[in-house]
């Protein structure tokens, strides 16, 4: 499924979370662990700005399996999350390698 409104993107292969594309995100975010691949649990990383404006803490990262044909790297998992976000400027890193 495929939805789009003010220039935001969401995809979905499922009934599951849709992946949202954002152009300015600076990593892949998730608060979905059963997904991940391998999960590097640490208290390392800074805390991120959520959609309510407070911070959220960035609880690790690591492999994830978005889909059964896309597997993401160093995606952030932060608990809070009820989004799964697509970093477009990381997408961009992956397909210029």
């Amino acid at each position: 499924m495929h939805a789009s409104a003010s220039g935001m993107h969401a995809y979905t292969a499922s009934s599951q979370k849709p992946w949202i594309l954002h152009f300015g995100a600076s990593s892949h975010m998730t608060g979905i662990t059963q997904k991940f691949i391998s999960l590097n649990m640490s208290n390392a990383h800074p805390s991120v700005k959520i959609v309510d404006a407070t911070h959220s803490p960035v609880l690790g990262n690591r492999v994830f399996q978005a889909t059964p044909s896309l597997i993401l790297t160093d995606v952030l998992y932060v608990s809070r999350f009820s989004i799964n976000l697509l970093s477009i400027s990381e997408l961009t890193k992956i397909t210029t390698k």
